[in-house]
């Protein structure tokens, strides 16, 4: 055999070689350095609360300019500090703790870099929650997903971003265009008849 032909085919073994390496182990893309952005479906709460935590709620619905504040009395009862000074309904205000505490995520989005698609750089929305124990919570409520069904969220201080159902968001919103003002009791009043003359013996 010609030296030349022991060359070729040394040549074309290696080649065979190199592409059964490459096959095996395919070269990975370099990385930028930018995180990517992970999406892990779990139902859990926002914030692992219970409503008899919970002593002051502020809500700000930043795209209408209108905020709902109140806070727990000393005797158990809720009072509204803005935007009137007024004693709060006590159904009313346990639906909106029912709300708060009920607040779940459907989904989780790790790793999100551009927080403006979600709405989160100009919330339209933020609600603070204080507890007894005198931690405060924030939620960042930002545009509603492509379905319109849910409301993208963040937790102030977490870099992931939640998918939270819009009724529920809806609901909040509502207690804040109609603040949650106590109706007085009417209280009856019995009207005195008329005095009988007396009976003459």
């Amino acid at each position: 055999m010609k030296r030349s032909h022991i060359y070729l085919l040394v040549v074309l073994a290696g080649l065979a070689l190199a592409v059964w390496w490459l096959n095996k182990n395919p070269a990975q893309p370099e990385s930028d350095g930018t995180p990517t952005a992970e999406a892990t479906s779990a139902i859990r709460p926002v914030i692992a609360i219970t409503a008899d935590q919970i002593t002051a709620v502020k809500i700000e619905n930043i795209r209408d300019s209108q905020i709902l504040e109140i806070a727990k009395n000393a005797d158990g009862t809720w009072s509204i500090h803005k935007p009137v000074q007024d004693a709060a309904e006590a159904t009313q205000v346990e639906l909106i703790l029912a709300n708060l505490v009920g607040m779940q995520s459907y989904q989780t989005i790790s790793n999100a870099v551009d927080l403006d698609i979600f709405g989160l750089i100009n919330p339209s929305a933020l609600i603070s929650i204080t507890l007894q124990d005198g931690t405060k919570h924030q939620i960042l409520l930002g545009k509603n997903v492509p379905t319109g069904e849910n409301f993208y969220a963040q937790l102030v201080g977490s870099p992931d971003v939640l998918i939270v159902n819009a009724a529920l968001v809806q609901s909040l919103f509502t207690a804040v265009a109609t603040p949650p003002v106590a109706v007085p009791t009417a209280t009856a009043t019995v009207e005195a008849g008329p005095v009988l003359p007396s009976a003459t013996p």
